[in-house]
């Protein structure tokens, strides 16, 4: 019996350094040597700008001026703010835009994916924008965008988020390295194929392929793009169109984190995503079940290191087990912006992300509205 504790042991080392350095390192070469280049070109089609917000008195006039001033032809844009139960000047903001052809949707209070569906309902482009209020939309983004649509193939494509509102802060530089992993995987998932999801904050989908999005979603950005993905689009990211975000990053709390994971769980329920139907199930493993599956690789490290066969190696296993839980705790009481206190930070970031993962597992068994909520 004691054989089985050391192959558990070994196996959950194996799959975190899978995670960790395995499939990135596989992923790069995949992407080199089985790149699918995009068939860009010059592509105009209808595009409508749907914009959802609540309470946005304090960014929407921004907002509107610079779509107002997108290098792309007047005549083919259809503008929509979705004001969804605001309770302050955001209304009236949106109507003083009515001279230039901004629509105005307003909502009693709800879901987020309730707002999209009726947004959806009262455009008509053949494209959609979906762009949060508070970003700048930089004059060439959605011409970039477009360009990706010249491929037929192609479904959804996410654009670039630019973080001018960074601070100095260890929480800060932590969350800009993990934006940069993240955009590295899109990118490299891109060449390869297609990404397993879509950018939230600034993504552009064919309106033929927008699923009307069930009201219980709890990421209704990567709902949207696996519904293209599974019927054999491409979703790809476009890093020539951005926006601007000027709003200093916070970081997620346990409730945003474990919603995401909870999601992530939940569209994989939802499609099937790991049966045969998925073309990319192996990168789809690799980049999003292996990661769910890390928590109860921990889980196992930690119960079968008490019984490897060496005690020198049970003593590192400890250590580095120790060093990594010791850190995320200490990190409340780590000053500063020193490099411990950067890896203090990240140990806890991660340790934080793992239990929320754990948690999220219940999203399979217990109906998301008794989870957590999911109005934004």
């Amino acid at each position: 019996m004691m054989g089985l504790p050391r192959v558990l042991f070994a196996l959950s080392c194996g799959l975190l350094f899978y995670v960790v350095a395995g499939y990135p390192l596989l992923l790069k070469i995949s992407a080199r040597f089985f790149r699918k280049p995009i068939r860009k070109g010059e592509f105009l089609p209808s595009v409508a700008i749907v914009i959802p917000v609540r309470n946005g008195e304090a960014y929407l006039h921004d907002k509107l001026d610079s779509v107002l001033v997108l290098d792309y032809p007047r005549e083919l844009l259809e503008v929509l703010v979705i004001s969804n139960g605001s309770t302050d000047e955001t209304d009236s903001i949106a109507r003083g835009y009515a001279a230039w052809d901004v629509r105005l949707l307003e909502l009693a209070s709800g879901s987020k994916t309730a707002a999209l569906n009726a947004g959806m309902a009262a455009t008509r482009s053949s494209v959609v924008v979906l762009s949060e209020a508070w970003q700048i939309m930089e004059r060439g983004c959605v011409r970039e965008m477009m360009k990706c649509f010249a491929d037929p193939a192609v479904g959804v494509v996410s654009g670039e988020v630019i973080m001018h509102g960074r601070g100095d802060s260890a929480g800060e530089r932590n969350l800009s390295l993990f934006a940069n992993i993240e955009g590295w995987f899109g990118a490299r998932l891109t060449d390869l194929d297609s990404m397993l999801g879509a950018g939230g904050p600034f993504y552009a989908i064919r309106r033929p392929l927008m699923p009307r999005i069930p009201s219980d979603t709890l990421l209704d950005d990567l709902y949207v793009a696996m519904a293209a993905f599974l019927r054999g689009y491409r979703v790809v990211v476009e890093p020539m169109a951005a926006v601007f975000d000027d709003s200093p990053p916070q970081e997620p709390g346990f409730g945003e984190t474990l919603k995401a994971q909870a999601g992530d769980y939940q569209v994989m329920k939802q499609y099937g995503l790991l049966s045969s139907l998925n073309r990319m199930r192996f990168h789809y493993f690799s980049y999003k079940l292996a990661r769910l599956l890390l928590p109860f690789a921990l889980i196992i490290i930690a119960v079968t290191s008490f019984q490897l066969h060496s005690r020198r190696v049970m003593i590192g296993a400890w250590a580095v087990q120790g060093l990594l839980y010791g850190l995320a705790i200490a990190d409340e009481w780590i000053g500063g912006m020193s490099f411990l206190k950067r890896i203090s930070k990240a140990a806890r970031t991660f340790v934080v992300t793992m239990f929320a993962s754990l948690c999220a597992l219940a999203v399979l068994f217990v109906p998301v509205r008794k989870l957590l909520p999911t109005k934004d």
